[in-house]
């Protein structure tokens, strides 16, 4: 699987040569992109997300893909992706 990574982490070339399943966002879509469309660019086209910010890791979660999270404190990472949910009229309407 692909990941994006998030536009708030720094665009370090050894850490994506180091990953080659890791993408800079600002390689594919504008580096200014908000949360809610960075998830719907990586949903549409099957990437996951690669973020240190938990609000964006969440709103990955929600729209059902793969996220890898960093913390920033304790240098942890780890994979996430949930199993099944199920949206309200108004969050199918945005897009999530």
């Amino acid at each position: 699987m692909k990941f994006l990574v998030d536009v708030n982490l720094s665009k370090k070339k050894k850490f994506l040569e180091d990953h080659k399943n890791l993408e800079n966002v600002r390689d594919k879509i504008d580096g200014r992109i908000s949360d809610k469309k960075l998830i719907k660019y990586a949903k549409k086209h099957d990437y996951g997300i690669y973020t240190q910010d938990k609000e964006c890791a969440l709103y990955g979660l929600i729209a059902g893909i793969p996220v890898w999270y960093r913390d920033q404190k304790t240098n942890q990472s780890v994979k996430l992706k949930a199993q099944q949910l199920r949206f309200t009229k108004k969050e199918k309407e945005e897009g999530l």
